[in-house]
């Protein structure tokens, strides 16, 4: 038995019937036949005839038949807005109190907008949608930003968004001194800071203080420099924009002799790079009493910690990654032997005190070192080489930088010591004071014969002026150690796995240069003549400056006779002292801090090494908040732009610090936030819109309740807190770049 659909046409017209049809056998024998059993009547839609078939296969079966209720019919949603994470990030600038700050320092005006509200919403497009502000206004009525803040999407526009921009350049110190305080408040006193410089570069022209030079990156742009000093879980406390050609060096300072004005950073150590490494610097931030520490450069290591144990680990040069841990292993064993203390698996320390600070000479004593007097020039090579002597310090060029001058610059006093002692005696009593350095040189190189007749035409010459001029002036005292001097906190530590890299590194660019030298050989066989050979002994010159490699090999064309036969070969010559000289600093680090920093020698290590807190925030405006490339054209709008950047900073490195336990970064929460939306429903153009919330995920309503804003997916909640914009264009098919 079955239901049968029946059509009948009557007067042009189709009806469709149903009816109840069995099939039976009329007699024995005969094929079975269908007839009808009911007429159930005329079916006007499907779902009819569905229902009877429905019910005929339920009572077939027992079952009892429920009725069939149609699914309303939903109305199309006015739009879907961009909500979970926006609202994430609003709700965070509000309860770390950047918001609150904000309507305290922007005044509003006659504005129909505060220019708070406009400051977060940029921040917020910083962190979600990083691009230009023009972007910002096309993107802002696609959010539900407008609801959030209240805030008409046709309010925020162009204009008004550097209007805002130009009223907070002129409260950035003070939202720095607020916020910083705040920060301090919330986390409680810091033992630590770190500062950093980096750069950003400029679509089109750029502002004034953007000058052409190498970024970062080395690429040659316009390009202006940002200074950020951060907290030791890398939140923004101050943050500085200068010229891009300026000397890191200044701007470093300027920034720390202004934490020192700050009471409540007046006493934590600033944690700076290598960068301020040198002895110069070293003695301006003394000079400032900020308290610091740095990493010497590698010129500077010998004048601060002579006993480095480099020598014992001349002979460790792996020559694959596979000999790496074995090379290290190695190296721990004999470092420890040479008195530094295991502190961890990949650092070995050893406290070198308290050291008097070297000798350093200003820029303009530098540029006047030229003229220095010979009696002087004698003094300093005397002292320099007594240094060496005395194994005080294991090279010329360490001895020379103890007493503040250029390794360089000593050479050439060197040459002095060429006089026999008892003119070297006469030039010290001031008999030359007034000759000039360069021709006293030349006159020591002299044969024994012409050197003493030219000396005394020289001595003829000067004397009367000299001997006045000497006599009446004090003359300085050449001394390693001035007693003027202040002391310094030093410490080496050793990381053995970096030095096992850097050695294999360095034994591969030595291959390498020989490889490159047979290539270039092979083919100046087929090419032997003169010129061929000059044009490969050039490039292999060349190629070893480009890979700083030209003081480590000298470079010979040789020519040897087969046969009558001229063969050129280009041949390197190793020097196996300077090789060993380079390779002095591999896996070493000194660090040199204010006496006042009360750390021992592992906690010094173990602070300087967690600067990467300020490494990995400029990383982050770099690249989550895409602080380049800039298209603003003023100074003004710049700063504005990199304290929009510090802001959306400041969000990323709380919602990260709340997610750490979890393993999620913030990028990663706003990307999982991101499909979180408000759909719009509306009746009618007057009526109010619905907004209704997609559900939220597991992992969406994990991430809410570690950072404590759950409210935020709560239907009362959201409703309350929202405020309808007045009038709902439709934005679907534009298209934002």
């Amino acid at each position: 038995m079955f239901v049968r659909l029946t059509t009948v046409k009557r007067m042009g017209k189709s009806y469709q019937y149903a009816q109840l049809v069995e099939s039976h056998r009329p007699e024995p024998g005969k094929a079975p036949v269908h007839r009808v059993v009911a007429n159930l009547g005329r079916v006007t839609d499907e779902t009819q005839i569905e229902n009877l078939r429905t019910a005929l296969r339920a009572n077939r079966r027992g079952e009892r038949v429920g009725a069939i209720v149609a699914q309303p019919v939903l109305s199309r949603p006015r739009a879907s807005l961009r909500y979970l994470d926006v609202a994430v990030v609003v709700r965070t600038l509000r309860g770390l109190g950047v918001l609150d700050e904000l309507e305290k320092l922007l005044d509003p005006g006659k504005t129909q907008v505060a220019p708070a509200q406009v400051v977060a919403a940029l921040v917020t497009q910083r962190c979600l949608e990083p691009h230009s502000k023009l972007h910002a206004v096309r993107w802002f009525p696609r959010t539900a930003l407008p609801e959030i803040l209240g805030i008409a999407p046709e309010h925020f526009n162009n204009t008004r968004v550097h209007r805002t921009l130009e009223l907070l350049e002129q409260s950035e110190q003070d939202l720095m001194r607020v916020l910083s305080r705040g920060i301090s408040e919330r986390e409680g006193p810091f033992n630590v800071n770190y500062l950093d410089l980096t750069d950003t570069y400029f679509e089109g022209t750029g502002p004034e203080l953007a000058t052409r030079g190498k970024t970062k990156e080395g690429l040659i742009r316009k390009k202006v420099g940002i200074a950020l000093l951060c907290g030791p879980k890398g939140e923004p406390l101050r943050w500085q924009v200068v010229m891009g050609n300026r000397a890191e060096s200044s701007t470093m300072l300027d920034l720390m002799r202004t934490t020192r004005q700050i009471p409540w950073l007046a006493n934590t150590p600033t944690v700076v790079d290598r960068a301020m490494g040198f002895t110069s610097y070293i003695r301006q931030m003394l000079e400032a009493d900020v308290r610091f520490i740095t990493a010497l450069t590698v010129v500077e290591l010998e004048s601060y910690f002579p006993g480095l144990p480099a020598e014992q680990l001349v002979d460790l040069q792996p020559s694959s990654e596979q000999d790496e841990e074995a090379c290290a292993r190695q190296a721990v064993q004999r470092i420890e032997q040479a008195g530094f203390e295991r502190v961890a698996e990949n650092q070995l320390c050893c406290d070198g005190g308290l050291v008097r600070l070297p000798k350093a000479r200003t820029r303009t004593q530098t540029q006047e070192a030229d003229r220095i007097r010979p009696s002087m020039a004698m003094q300093v090579a005397r002292a320099v080489e007594e240094g060496v002597a005395s194994q005080k310090f294991r090279t010329f060029a360490a001895a020379a930088r103890s007493l503040g001058y250029d390794s360089e610059q000593v050479k050439g006093f060197r040459k002095l010591r060429q006089l026999p002692e008892e003119l070297q005696q006469r030039v010290l009593k001031g008999e030359v004071e007034n000759a000039s350095l360069r021709h006293l040189v030349r006159i020591a190189r002299l044969d024994v014969a012409h050197r003493d007749e030219a000396f005394e035409q020289e001595s003829q010459r000067y004397r009367s002026t000299s001997q006045a001029a000497w006599a009446s002036t004090p003359q300085p005292t050449v001394s390693p150690l001035d007693d003027d001097a202040k002391l310094v906190r030093c410490v080496a530590y050793f990381n053995p796995f970096i030095f096992a890299s850097q050695r294999r590194l360095a034994v591969a660019a030595l291959a390498e240069a020989r490889r490159h030298v047979d290539q270039v050989n092979e083919r100046l066989r087929d090419n032997p003549g003169r010129r061929g050979s000059k044009a490969a002994h050039s490039e292999i010159e060349q190629w070893l400056r480009r890979r700083e490699l030209a003081s480590i090999f000298d470079v010979e064309l040789e020519e040897t006779d087969v046969a009558g036969t001229v063969r050129r070969e280009v041949r390197l010559t190793f020097k196996k002292a300077e090789w060993q000289r380079r390779r002095r600093a591999d896996g070493f680090t000194v660090l040199v801090a204010d006496r006042r920093v009360e750390l021992d020698a592992a906690q010094l290590c173990r602070t300087y090494r967690a600067k990467d807190a300020v490494e990995t925030d400029f990383q982050v405006i770099k690249s989550v908040l895409k602080l380049r490339p800039v298209w603003h054209r003023t100074d003004l709008k710049i700063r504005a732009h990199v304290t929009l950047c510090m802001l959306a900073l400041l969000v990323e490195r709380h919602v990260h610090q709340r997610l750490s336990k979890r393993g999620v970064s913030a990028r990663l929460a706003f990307e999982l936030l991101e499909p979180g939306r408000l759909s719009v429903h509306q009746s009618s153009a007057v009526s109010r819109p619905t907004y209704v919330l997609t559900q939220p995920s597991p992992e969406q309503s994990r991430l809410l309740r570690d950072l404590r804003l759950t409210l935020l997916a709560n239907d009362t909640e959201m409703q309350r807190s929202l405020t309808p914009r007045p009038t709902f264009v439709t934005t679907a098919n534009e298209e934002v770049p």
